[in-house]
């Protein structure tokens, strides 16, 4: 190659990186730099022949912005593709088909099988936050599903305050703000940090973390609805014996209203039984399939939240219950009854108000005829409650339900026909959405007809209960959540197994012998969302 034939070379690329910013390496230097007599190429401007001077100068522009306009579309080519990545990745988060990150920073991650929605894993994962547990969710469009996924998925670790929700019919409140206990986001990675001002300017979602992932319906056993799922080493629990672990599985098989005590069958479930057995048996394989490699052995516990009353009715007509059925076919390994506690609440509930007015043995004042709904005109109630619901539903299971034990259940407008005034006689408040719960049992405070010492408000929803529904609550109203009652009961379960190392027949006697204590020990750990407030 000659010296000439260098020399070009040589500065072509010198000029590369010169030409984005319009600039030129002098050609003299680069000569200089090849041990070669600048002189030789006319390496500087002053001893070339004019024509060859201004052709230089025109070429070398002509260089410049070429270069400049091909470099500079091709870095914001690149940022395209890197802000069209990160929207299809914070598509894939958001409809739950994004795999779990492995974090070695924390040891113990439930997963629970959560069906269509599911109110007590939305809780779980407000107290505990993303890194706790790990839901498994049908539907993406799912109103509850949609913001559970704008708080959690945005990569704070903390655990972010309950935030209100506007009711189903309404929508989500799009515009909300996050606060953190005592964790912090990762370095260079939270709000504020360049990373997330550059997802934000760029358009792309502040869906950055995965948070769940989706099955379809009756899609359980297929393996396609796996593909590309993993069970993270972090995931399982250390048990007090040294080399073992312990995968923590969970299902809400509960129905949407669950404080209504109403009586179902399986088939009512959003999440049936044989999705739940299908999904443990899923979940089992991924996990031992990832734990191969890793030479430690597993155990795995079942927990399984059910009515365990509901009935179950097979095609040649025998008639079992929803435990017989989880029993009989090795389901889950505790079933833990949603029916009892939410039971036994009440009659907590009903015993502080006859401590504080008596047992209301009222004599009607009335000598007409009256008619309570679902018992007969010449029934006289010797213990009233009164059941303030748009369901009528809701009304008539309630009432047989409490009319076991000795309690007749009316509507306020036949009370105070009966009776003459409420002093005194139970209140329950159960409308459709916690909103209009809380705003029914204000009204009927501020107005006088009751006092706040003898209603219960029956709030499903819990987190309307912390945050933008704060000042509609009264003092001395008992404010009674399911999903609250659940969350602390699956708590429970998982404290006793991985602290205490109990045995799943041990968690379950304990379950269903000593349910009243479970609940009271609990209630003394969660005291924000079922409370008497002061």
């Amino acid at each position: 190659m000659t010296a000439r034939t260098r020399f070009i070379l040589r500065y072509s690329l010198s000029q590369l990186t010169q030409s984005v910013v319009w600039s030129t390496q002098q050609p003299n230097v680069i000569a200089k730099a090849m041990g070669i007599n600048p002189a030789f190429f006319y390496a500087t401007p002053e001893d070339a022949p004019p024509r060859r001077t201004i052709n230089l100068k025109r070429l070398t522009a002509l260089r410049g912005a070429v270069a400049g306009s091909v470099i500079i579309s091709q870095v914001f080519s690149l940022m395209d593709v890197i802000s069209l990545s990160m929207q299809a990745y914070s598509e894939r988060i958001r409809v739950g088909k994004e795999p779990p990150l492995e974090d070695d920073t924390r040891k113990g991650v439930v997963v629970r099988l959560a069906g269509e929605n599911s109110i007590v894993t939305n809780l779980s994962l407000a107290r505990g936050g993303r890194r706790r547990i790990f839901p498994i969710y049908e539907n993406p469009n799912d109103p509850d599903v949609e913001h559970m996924v704008e708080i959690h998925s945005s990569g704070q670790n903390g655990r972010p305050a309950l935030l209100a929700r506007r009711n189903t019919n309404t929508g989500l409140l799009r515009r909300f703000s996050t606060a953190c206990a005592t964790d912090v986001a990762p370095s260079g990675g939270g709000e504020g940090s360049p990373f997330h001002n550059f997802l934000r300017s760029s358009g792309g979602s502040d869906c950055r973390v995965p948070v769940y992932w989706k099955v379809d319906d009756g899609r359980y056993s297929h393996s396609s609805s796996w593909a590309g799922m993993n069970i993270p080493p972090n995931w399982f629990f250390d048990l007090p014996d040294e080399g073992e672990e312990l995968l923590l599985l969970e299902a809400d098989a509960t129905l949407d209203y669950p404080m209504s005590l109403r009586r179902v069958s399986t088939e009512d479930f959003d999440l049936d039984l044989k999705e739940v057995a299908q999904g443990f048996s899923q979940l089992i394989n991924l996990a031992t399939k990832g734990n191969r490699h890793r030479g430690k052995t597993f155990q795995t516990m079942r927990v399984l939240l059910v009515d365990p009353d509901a009935a179950s009715r097979s095609g040649g007509g025998r008639e079992t219950t929803a435990r017989e059925v989880a029993n009989e076919l090795g389901l889950a390994d505790i079933v833990v009854d949603a029916r009892a506690p939410i039971v036994i609440t009440i009659k907590d509930w009903l015993a502080s108000v006859e401590n504080r007015y008596g047992i209301k043995e009222k004599k009607p004042v009335s000598n007409g005829w009256w008619r309570l709904r679902g018992g007969s005109q010449d029934t006289k109630p010797n213990k009233p409650i009164v059941l303030e619901t748009p369901e009528e539903e809701w009304f008539l299971s309630l009432q047989g339900e409490l009319g076991q034990l000795g309690y007749t259940v009316m509507d306020r407008v036949d009370a105070l026909n009966v009776y003459g005034s409420l002093d005194g006689i139970p209140f329950i408040v159960y409308e459709k959405t916690t909103g209009d719960t809380l705003h029914t049992v204000s009204q009927l405070v501020r107005k006088g007809m009751v006092e706040p010492q003898q209603v219960c408000a029956f709030c499903p929803r819990p987190w309307a209960l912390e945050a933008l529904m704060e000042n509609s609550m009264q003092a001395g109203v008992r404010y009674i959540s399911s999903a609250d009652i659940y969350d602390r009961l699956l708590h429970w379960v998982r404290t006793r197994a991985i602290e205490d190392g109990a045995t799943a027949e041990e968690i379950q006697q304990e379950l269903d012998n000593e349910m009243v204590d479970i609940l009271e020990e609990t209630a003394k750990h969660y005291d924000g969302l079922v409370r008497i407030v002061k």
